[in-house]
């Protein structure tokens, strides 16, 4: 066991780091209440009545396991008739990995070192929010988020070992 740590740099100079309790961990309270995702789907476009809701606390993996799940489960998915084709033609309205890229980015770059703050993941009727903990890293702003720009690790260990 110590052998892979090592090779996944997860431990150091004997030491398990707190990403591989991030990554691979099986008890997270009281020390890690952070590793949690909370999920809702809402009737309408507010928070005013949930239709189903679920919180997870587990390894950043399987918290993406999870929050994949719950998408399966609430996200609309059109589908068309193609003439000449024996199955229907379904599309998601928000693409299976644009959905999964975003829900990464929640669990690689949010600040771990906020004990409180949980992922959250709210769908509604006309959207999807996601909410991760933290600042933005130094020298990043809101606005170069919609243009080409640097990418900050903030936790590079555990985005890593997404990649």
């Amino acid at each position: 066991m110590a052998d892979i740590l090592d090779r996944l740099r997860l431990r150091r100079e004997g030491k398990i780091l707190q990403a591989a309790v991030v990554l691979f961990g099986k008890e997270f309270m009281p020390d890690y209440p952070q590793c949690e995702l909370r999920m809702a789907r809402f009737r309408g476009t507010d928070k005013t009545e949930f239709m189903d809701q679920r919180q997870v606390r587990a390894p950043a993996f399987k918290l993406l396991e999870e929050a994949e799940l719950f998408c399966q489960r609430h996200f609309p998915m059109p589908a068309k008739i193609v003439p000449g084709q024996l199955r229907r033609v379904e599309a998601p309205l928000i693409p299976v990995d644009a959905m999964r890229e975003i829900l990464v980015n929640a669990l690689i770059h949010r600040d771990y070192s906020i004990a409180g703050g949980a992922i959250s993941l709210a769908i509604f009727d006309d959207r999807v929010e996601v909410w991760s903990a933290g600042t933005y890293p130094t020298g990043i702003t809101p606005g170069m988020l919609t243009r080409k720009h640097l990418s900050v690790l903030r936790n590079p260990t555990i985005a890593n070992l997404f990649q």
